[in-house]
Protein backbone atom coordinates (compact mmCIF):
# COMPACT_ATOMS: atom_id res chain seq x y z
CA UNK A 1 0.00 0.00 0.00
CA UNK A 2 2.93 2.69 1.15
CA UNK A 3 4.41 1.55 -2.43
CA UNK A 4 1.29 2.20 -4.31
CA UNK A 5 1.14 5.75 -2.84
CA UNK A 6 4.66 6.49 -3.35
CA UNK A 7 3.84 5.64 -7.10
CA UNK A 8 0.69 7.60 -7.35
CA UNK A 9 2.26 10.72 -5.48
CA UNK A 10 5.54 10.47 -7.47
CA UNK A 11 3.19 10.29 -11.13
CA UNK A 12 1.40 13.78 -9.44
CA UNK A 13 4.59 15.26 -9.20
CA UNK A 14 5.53 14.10 -12.67
CA UNK A 15 1.97 15.62 -13.81
CA UNK A 16 2.79 18.38 -11.79
CA UNK A 17 6.01 19.44 -13.07
CA UNK A 18 4.89 18.69 -16.86
CA UNK A 19 1.70 21.35 -15.96
CA UNK A 20 4.06 23.92 -14.91
CA UNK A 21 5.91 23.11 -18.03
CA UNK A 22 3.39 23.53 -20.14
CA UNK A 23 1.96 26.51 -18.88
CA UNK A 24 5.61 27.99 -18.73
CA UNK A 25 5.95 27.01 -22.49
CA UNK A 26 2.28 28.77 -23.09
CA UNK A 27 2.78 31.97 -21.28
CA UNK A 28 6.19 32.54 -23.34
CA UNK A 29 4.50 31.42 -26.59
CA UNK A 30 1.66 34.22 -25.60
CA UNK A 31 4.25 36.94 -24.30
CA UNK A 32 6.28 36.51 -27.77
CA UNK A 33 2.82 36.72 -29.92
CA UNK A 34 1.75 39.65 -27.85
CA UNK A 35 5.60 41.41 -28.48
CA UNK A 36 5.72 40.83 -32.26
CA UNK A 37 1.54 41.99 -32.71
CA UNK A 38 2.59 45.32 -30.65
CA UNK A 39 5.15 45.40 -33.29
CA UNK A 40 3.30 45.30 -36.26
CA UNK A 41 0.77 47.78 -34.56
CA UNK A 42 2.94 50.05 -33.70
CA UNK A 43 4.37 50.20 -37.00
CA UNK A 44 1.25 50.23 -38.59
CA UNK A 45 0.60 53.26 -36.41
CA UNK A 46 3.51 55.16 -37.42
CA UNK A 47 2.91 54.12 -41.58
CA UNK A 48 -0.33 55.10 -41.07
CA UNK A 49 0.67 58.45 -39.32
CA UNK A 50 3.17 59.28 -42.02
CA UNK A 51 0.60 59.20 -44.48
CA UNK A 52 -1.67 61.23 -42.76
CA UNK A 53 0.90 63.41 -42.63
CA UNK A 54 1.66 63.37 -46.43
CA UNK A 55 -2.05 63.87 -46.85
CA UNK A 56 -2.66 66.60 -44.64
CA UNK A 57 0.56 68.43 -46.24
CA UNK A 58 -1.09 67.97 -49.66
CA UNK A 59 -3.93 69.42 -48.74
CA UNK A 60 -2.23 72.44 -47.20
CA UNK A 61 -0.69 72.54 -49.97
CA UNK A 62 -4.28 72.71 -52.62
CA UNK A 63 -5.35 74.99 -50.01
CA UNK A 64 -2.74 77.63 -50.65
CA UNK A 65 -3.05 77.29 -54.24
CA UNK A 66 -6.51 77.52 -54.26
CA UNK A 67 -6.44 80.88 -51.60
CA UNK A 68 -4.04 82.22 -53.90
CA UNK A 69 -6.48 81.61 -56.54
CA UNK A 70 -9.33 82.88 -54.73
CA UNK A 71 -7.11 86.63 -53.86
CA UNK A 72 -5.78 86.42 -57.83
CA UNK A 73 -9.66 86.27 -58.84
CA UNK A 74 -10.99 88.75 -56.41
CA UNK A 75 -7.94 91.26 -57.41
CA UNK A 76 -8.96 90.56 -60.78
CA UNK A 77 -13.09 91.33 -59.96
CA UNK A 78 -11.87 94.35 -58.02
CA UNK A 79 -10.49 96.08 -61.03
CA UNK A 80 -13.14 94.92 -63.54
CA UNK A 81 -15.54 96.49 -61.54
CA UNK A 82 -13.56 99.76 -60.96
CA UNK A 83 -13.42 99.97 -64.81
CA UNK A 84 -16.85 99.43 -65.38
CA UNK A 85 -17.70 102.37 -63.37
CA UNK A 86 -15.43 104.46 -64.35
CA UNK A 87 -17.08 103.40 -68.04
CA UNK A 88 -19.99 103.97 -66.30
CA UNK A 89 -19.62 107.23 -64.76
CA UNK A 90 -18.22 108.90 -67.94
CA UNK A 91 -21.60 108.42 -69.88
Amino acid sequence: MQNDIQCVSERVDILKTDTERGINNLTKSVENISEGTNARVNAHIVQTRKELDKQGQEIINSSKFVLASISEHKTETEATVATLRQEINQR
